[in-house]
């Protein structure tokens, strides 16, 4: 890693982290952010598992079941589409999901890690069709390392349910009156 810093024994500590204190389906921000820390990290069947605690929270009534279908699942595909090398697709799941995101938790500064990917993967499809094979060093820098990974087999559905968009994207919750 640059200057140092051991980048995987932070992934490492991150994933452990979630593992032991996150509970999948409530918020898709800390969902997102715990996939990407398990798979940055190597940790595939935690992966596996948090995926399969979306699917089982998406197949629910309640709000949390409308965010699981509508964001997580969706970008759980997206990161998929990025980590296989997919950036047509990334970039259309990305692009797809961008309008939701803000109903996902987290701050716009903690949101920017999609666009960030999303941009990383505009990036890479840029430079595939330019016939480049090597990356700038500055996305080298700034993204996680991901290996390829098998997000795609793990979640269900063809691919016209998979970017399908939400018939109703009015997420935020309605107050009592």
């Amino acid at each position: 890693a640059d200057d140092g810093v051991d980048v995987e024994c932070r992934w490492q500590k991150v994933s452990d982290g979630f593992e032991q204190t996150s509970t999948a389906g409530f918020w898709p921000f800390v969902d997102l952010h715990a996939a990407l820390a398990h798979w940055a990290a190597g940790k595939r069947a935690r992966g596996r598992q948090l995926v399969n605690a979306i699917e089982r929270c998406a197949a629910g009534s309640d709000f949390a079941a409308l965010r699981a279908r509508h964001i997580t699942h969706p970008a759980l595909r997206a990161f998929g589409a990025w980590t296989d090398g997919r950036y047509d697709e990334a970039v259309q799941r990305f692009a797809t999901l961008q309008p939701l995101l803000c109903y996902a938790g987290g701050s716009r500064l903690q949101l920017e890690i999609f666009k960030s990917i999303e941009r990383d993967a505009a990036a890479w499809q840029l430079t595939r069709q330019r016939g480049e094979t090597r990356p700038s060093p500055a996305r080298e820098r700034t993204l996680p390392h991901i290996d390829p990974n098998p997000i795609e087999a793990e979640l269900p559905g063809s691919r016209e349910e998979q970017t399908a968009r939400p018939r109703n994207a009015s997420f935020a919750p309605h107050t009592a009156r």
